[in-house]
């Protein structure tokens, strides 16, 4: 069984908080890695995902969590949408 791991990175611009933690972690940009392994006897290459991290920092502390990659997804749109006028994509109180 082949196993490989792909790395990305994602960038909260607040405090933010999943699931399975137990406290918030500050704005920052995070290492996500995931591994994936190969599916046998296939007449063609593929992968399923078989496990999500996300390394968390904070002064003096490093934790690797385990996440689901929809939760991660879900709290990065949350991030994304965090002070935008939903109707114009602006900052809310942009306007004149």
């Amino acid at each position: 069984m082949t196993i490989r791991t792909a790395t990305t990175y994602a960038a909260f611009r607040r405090a933010f908080r999943l699931p399975n933690m137990n406290h918030s972690y500050p704005a920052g940009t995070y290492r996500v890695e995931t591994d994936e392994e190969q599916l046998e006897n296939l007449s063609f290459v593929a992968y399923r995902r078989v496990a999500t991290r996300i390394h968390l920092t904070k002064p003096g502390i490093v934790e690797v969590l385990s996440v689901d990659p929809g939760h991660l997804a879900e709290a990065l749109d949350r991030d994304k949408s965090y002070g935008m006028d939903p109707l114009m994509g602006e900052p809310a109180g942009s306007k004149e």
